[in-house]
């Protein structure tokens, strides 16, 4: 691709290993369905039933669903992910313990000679997760919410159970993963003048649309007009707490002048954690600890700067646990206090 041709595109192509590449033993099937129908008649019904007892122990699957061209392509698109829930239910209502890797609902084909050749869904059954297709690639394309403009550029985080890698991503990113457990948790997408944006990996995979190997996925992001980042750098909490240290008191004070200075528009506080990757993955007790620590620290800045007049109405929190640490893998007590952090932004709406 021509440089020219990708200015302002944010693409991640993610060429995955995501299983072992041996063909293993699966079984297929396709159901079909009436015009403008989501539910199967009765006789396909009875062959789809007959096809999961003979198939017997195939625990993984993979749905994708269809329509004909009849109609408009929105409705269609909701039909065809009708079409595709529909054989997830009539799955699990059998195989309760079937583990449901994709479920897609791909909108008008034509690949079929006839329309009733493409109203249709496909199933397809594996043995084991080994089973699957050996290399998918993943495109993520980042827009602006308001204008679906290209944003660009943007900061990229990718997280992990032990740790997360950081990119900006101006065009194009390559990364590879041996297995599905190779894949991110989660990722998250910033760009200075839109409000961070932080997805679950799966989910995002799921809401593609899928043409063979390939996925492709649309990340709305919510545009705002930054007018001001206030620096906090001597603002310290007690470790493990929401509690300020006393030493940070003449930045609070600093920190109400700054934010008088800016009348009626919105304040958005970020609270942040200490928690560097080599102290190992989270459970989830201290994941959902960490992240109404981050939560509460927020707070203590939002109740002070309300106690001084601010109005509340005008005052966001949120909090981003360790997701955006400025040492990951901080040892120092500097390091760590740094981590232990909350941001501060002043937004024009």
């Amino acid at each position: 691709m021509q440089q020219a041709a990708v200015t302002g595109l944010v693409w991640l192509w993610c060429f995955l290993t995501a299983f072992a590449a041996t063909a293993q033993p699966q079984r297929k099937i396709t159901v079909y369905f009436e015009t403008a129908k989501a539910t199967l008649t009765t006789p396909e019904q009875e062959r789809f039933s007959a096809f999961l007892e003979k198939a017997g122990g195939y625990r993984f699957l993979e749905i994708k669903a269809y329509t004909d061209t009849v109609g408009g392509k929105a409705y269609n698109d909701v039909l065809s992910q009708q079409r595709a829930a529909t054989i997830k239910g009539l799955m699990l209502q059998r195989q309760p313990n079937a583990v449901v890797r994709l479920v897609q609902g791909l909108g008008e084909s034509v690949t079929g000679s006839t329309d009733s050749l493409n109203r249709r869904a496909e199933l397809t059954l594996y043995k084991d997760s080994a089973s699957f297709s050996a290399s998918k690639t993943i495109k993520l394309l980042v827009l602006d919410a308001k204008t679906q403009q290209l944003v660009n550029p943007v900061t990229v985080r990718l997280y992990y159970k032990a740790g997360e890698r950081k990119f900006d991503v101006p065009g194009r990113y390559v990364f590879q993963a041996n297995s599905d457990k190779a894949l991110p948790l989660q990722i998250l997408f910033e760009s200075r003048n839109y409000t961070d944006t932080l997805l679950d990996m799966k989910k995002l995979l799921l809401s593609g649309k899928r043409s063979g190997d390939t996925i492709t996925a649309m990340i709305p992001m919510q545009p705002r007009n930054l007018l001001a980042r206030i620096d906090l750098d001597n603002l310290y909490f007690l470790d493990d707490d929401s509690v300020l240290a006393e030493k940070s008191y003449s930045s609070l004070y600093e920190l109400l002048g700054k934010v008088k200075q800016y009348k009626g528009k919105t304040i958005e506080i970020t609270g942040h954690v200490n928690f560097p990757y080599y102290l190992g993955p989270m459970d989830d007790h201290t994941a959902r600890y960490m992240q109404i620590l981050s939560e509460g620290r927020a707070r203590t800045i939002a109740r002070y700067l309300e106690e001084k007049g601010i109005p509340a109405q005008t005052i966001r929190c949120k909090g981003m646990s360790n997701r955006k640490m400025v040492f990951p893998n901080g040892h120092s007590l500097s390091e760590q206090r740094s981590n232990m952090r909350v941001e501060v932004v002043v937004i024009q709406e």
